[in-house]
């Protein structure tokens, strides 16, 4: 992982990142709070986050190997704005999570989203986008939901 913030609370204006080997921002056990967030190149998934609480402003992602955006393990996420080029999964939810997009715009990606519930020892995901621009499918599993628009 390029940056990975660990049992952290507080709030950051800005997060840059480029050519990320694997993960590009991971972030686990926190309450963050992140104004902008620039990632471009990500070996795997541009933003991983787990166990915790996060809120993020304006998301501009590009080239994710992986996903975009990856909420994970009982987190509560939550972004104004995903502006993303280029990945195999737009905004994937599992594993008792709950993610909220208010406004995504999604280019190049075979799945834009998908909510499922990956690990044994959790349940089902939630995830809602209130407006989404994408081509590809949404996927969601028989223990999850997903609320907004289809593309």
């Amino acid at each position: 992982d390029s940056v990975n913030i660990i049992s952290s609370k507080g709030s950051l204006e800005s997060v840059s990142i480029a050519g990320a080997f694997a993960d590009a921002l991971d972030i686990d056990f926190s309450t963050l709070e992140i104004n902008t967030t620039r990632i471009t190149d990500a070996g795997n998934d541009c933003v991983d986050v787990s166990k915790g609480k996060y809120k993020f402003g304006k998301l501009i992602l590009a080239d994710c190997s992986d996903k975009g955006i990856s909420v994970g393990e009982a987190s509560k996420f939550i972004a104004e704005r995903l502006y993303l080029n280029r990945a195999e999964i737009g905004v994937s939810s599992k594993d008792y999570s709950t993610a909220i997009i208010f406004d995504a715009k999604i280019k190049n990606a075979a799945i834009c989203a998908e909510a499922f519930q990956k690990k044994q020892e959790f349940g089902g995901a939630m995830l809602k986008i209130s407006e989404m621009n994408c081509e590809g499918i949404i996927t969601v599993d028989e223990n999850s939901v997903y609320e907004g628009p289809m593309p």
